[in-house]
């Protein structure tokens, strides 16, 4: 078990850092994409009992390998920048001086907590875990070793179903199939990439379930160019309030030429619309009765020109 632990480990750094890093912090991960930087994410066993705890940690270079600076405060406002004054009044004195006292109380064990402290290479190493652990309100990174939960990874990968396999003890059918390759030993690069692929891999239940998922889902009818029942009730209905709202100014004969023109043309298209079958009818021809009565009803209108009749404006 330890094994194989131990080679999905790591595996799981050159396969899966882009999606661990999506999941523990989006907007990190996006700034992270840059293509200058090199952002990695590394693991450690940690723990006194077995199975042991996995720790992770984010490491991130520039395309010359260089470390990226980090700006704050703490390393920008020196004691004798007028700088100190201002951040003093905004921050309150209260705040200010516990500032102080922290950064006072961070080098009282001895141990390099500023870039003069450091002599030595452990000096150095000293300073740069004591920057990873301190928050970054008080000047440093906030990277630390965090403990990597399940929630951390993602559930289509296999990585997933070994740490819960560690946890739980339950064994997948994806897992029982790629237990076999996943303990050979990766003495070889063909056997560190065939590990690596194995990691990248979807696991077939998902797809399985969303290719279920979509087959369940009734599929939507496709549209015709026929009306609906609702669409005739409110051209109806629009019909009727226009023809007694103009039935004072317009002779009544026009009317009832209009409404027998048009009520054929109606019953046609409604039992069309009842047929069994599905066959699509044209729109081109399905208005055509429509049209034509319309159009011979706007013949017969007689238009007050005096409506259209405005006075002329000079434009002088």
């Amino acid at each position: 078990m330890f094994r194989l632990l131990k080679h999905a480990v790591c595996a799981a750094e050159h396969a899966l850092s882009n999606d661990i890093l999506r999941r523990l912090s989006p907007r990190e991960a996006e700034l992270l994409r840059d293509r200058s930087l090199n952002a990695k994410v590394k693991f450690r066993f940690g723990g006194a009992e077995f199975p042991p705890v996995i720790y992770f940690k984010i490491y991130v270079r520039n395309f010359n390998g260089a470390h990226p600076k980090y700006v704050n405060g703490k390393s920008m406002i020196n004691s004798d920048m007028n700088a100190r004054i201002a951040a003093c009044k905004q921050m309150g004195q209260r705040v200010f001086y516990q500032q102080m006292l922290s950064d006072s109380l961070h080098g009282a064990n001895g141990r390099a907590s500023d870039e003069l402290d450091v002599v030595t290479l452990k000096d150095y190493m000293q300073y740069s875990s004591l920057l990873d652990e301190l928050p970054s309100y008080l000047g440093g990174r906030a990277n630390n070793w965090r403990r990597l939960n399940l929630a951390d990874i993602p559930r289509h990968s296999i990585f997933y179903d070994i740490i819960s396999y560690i946890e739980s003890g339950h064994i997948t059918s994806d897992l029982r199939d790629r237990i076999p390759m996943l303990l050979t030993q990766p003495n070889a690069q063909s056997v560190q990439l065939q590990h690596i692929e194995l990691l990248k891999q979807i696991k077939s239940g998902v797809t399985s379930r969303t290719s279920g998922t979509s087959a369940s889902f009734p599929k939507k009818p496709l549209s015709t160019a026929r009306r609906s029942r609702r669409a005739l009730e409110n051209a109806s209905k629009m019909r009727q309030t226009y023809m007694m709202t103009r039935s004072e100014s317009l002779p009544t004969t026009l009317i009832l030429q209009y409404e027998q023109q048009v009520a054929p043309n109606a019953s046609d298209e409604e039992e069309q619309r009842l047929r069994p079958d599905n066959t699509p009818i044209a729109k081109d021809e399905f208005n055509d009765g429509e049209v034509d009565a319309l159009y011979a009803w706007t013949e017969q209108l007689e238009w007050n020109e005096d409506l259209f009749k405005t006075d002329r404006i000079s434009t002088a």
